[in-house]
């Protein structure tokens, strides 16, 4: 069953997953709707919960919340709207590659698998 705010948020994302960029047209079909905090983690339905994301970064990122240790240490998502990416993650490799500037930015490459070879190859993200 489709989610009820999935044109909303469809929309919100301009058709692109949040956290790497893969378009529906890239992807081949309709993205999902990932809960940016789990409602296993006490995450809600509200407009700045909902993420549109592809498959892959929704598989990736599961039911991950950073523990009180790992926030510390910065070792979080970074949110698609709400955190500036530019402050953590470069684009300038010019093999296409993501470039961690922070240790939060290293850690969201790593955990969403930002580098994987499909996006590598469309350099979206």
């Amino acid at each position: 069953m489709r989610h009820p705010r999935f044109e909303f948020v469809r929309l919100k994302y301009l058709r692109a997953c949040g956290y790497c960029g893969v378009t529906e047209t890239s992807a081949g079909s309709e993205l999902t709707i990932d809960h940016y905090q789990p409602h296993a983690s006490g995450g809600t339905e509200a407009d700045d919960n909902l993420v549109y994301a592809c498959t892959k970064c929704n598989q990736y990122k599961h039911n991950f919340w950073p523990t009180a240790q790992q926030l510390a240490q910065g070792l979080r998502i970074l949110h698609p709207l709400n955190d500036d990416i530019s402050i953590h993650i470069s684009a300038n490799d010019e093999a296409g590659y993501l470039v961690a500037l922070t240790p939060t930015g290293m850690f969201h490459i790593n955990l969403l698998h930002l580098n994987r070879p499909q996006l590598v190859e469309l350099s979206i993200v």
